[in-house]
């Protein structure tokens, strides 16, 4: 609810400068993580020093909090990532599933899928192993890889630890820098969020029904035209589906993992 203070770590980020604006717009209180302190005139926004990778205890981060967004990750450093991807994320959600924190919306990647098997792909679609590196599944770089391991170590962490509060994971795409939105794909995850609390959303699908439009659900993946398979996604977008993911979730124990794998249209 507006008013209600919302924890963003990775603040300063490609999305997390979107996520900060919206959730202003929106009338919450922002918490802001960042290795720096950037000026802000905004009362209604405070920023915390933190080293998710190290850090210990959470609790101080989270308190007070009835959201947390968690955007912050290693991408380039693979002696990093194994701490923060994954250690980071679990030391966040027991701290916010402490305190009661409602809601947590996890970013993740389509890294987790690798090569993958097939053109479509869908939140049931095999995955990368977590527990040992293997080349075949992934041909990408070997941090590339690493990277993709440890963010679905991070997701299968926040499984672990969810209890009471609601948790969405976002498998994101390759982001456009670009401010552009999408009413088409945010208003899809909006709609999705009215579904009943205690319906298991496993299925692209089930989170974006286009019934309306003609289309079918198979040809239709966030937004993409019938017949056009992308992986790519608007900032802004991307950024209003983790405002959403929040803003909507109630609460109950549920983990939802949700796969956004293609863009909103071009021209």
């Amino acid at each position: 609810m507006p008013g209600e203070t919302i924890l963003v770590t990775g603040a300063t980020g490609r999305i997390g400068r979107f996520v900060v604006t919206d959730l202003l717009e929106r009338g919450y209180r922002v918490r802001a993580t960042t290795s720096r302190t950037p000026e802000s005139c905004d009362q209604r926004l405070e920023w915390r020093k933190v080293d998710l990778a190290s850090d210990g205890d959470l609790g101080w981060l989270v308190e007070g909090c009835s959201g947390v967004i968690h955007l912050a990750a290693e991408m380039g450093k693979k002696d990093r990532m194994r701490a923060l991807n994954e250690g980071g994320t679990e030391r966040l959600a027991r701290a916010a599933e402490d305190k009661g924190v409602r809601a947590f919306c996890y970013t993740s990647s389509i890294a987790v899928y690798g090569s993958g098997r097939s053109a479509e792909i869908s939140e049931s679609s095999p995955v990368l192993s977590i527990d040992r590196d293997v080349a075949s599944q992934y041909w990408a770089l070997d941090y590339v890889r690493e990277y993709g391991r440890t963010k679905l170590a991070g997701e299968r962490a926040l499984m672990r630890v969810a209890n009471q509060m609601r948790c969405v994971v976002l498998r994101q795409p390759l982001l456009l820098t670009s401010a552009r939105s999408s009413a088409c794909a945010t208003g899809a995850f909006s709609s999705a969020c009215s579904l009943p609390i205690a319906t298991p959303i496993t299925s692209m699908s089930a989170m974006f029904p286009m019934r309306s439009s003609g289309r079918s659900n198979r040809d239709w993946r966030a937004g993409a035209k019938p017949g056009r398979s992308r992986h790519t996604i608007w900032q802004k977008t991307i950024a209003t589906c983790h405002v959403t993911s929040i803003s909507c979730a109630r609460p109950s124990r549920q983990v939802v993992t949700v796969a956004i794998v293609s863009s909103a249209p071009h021209g």
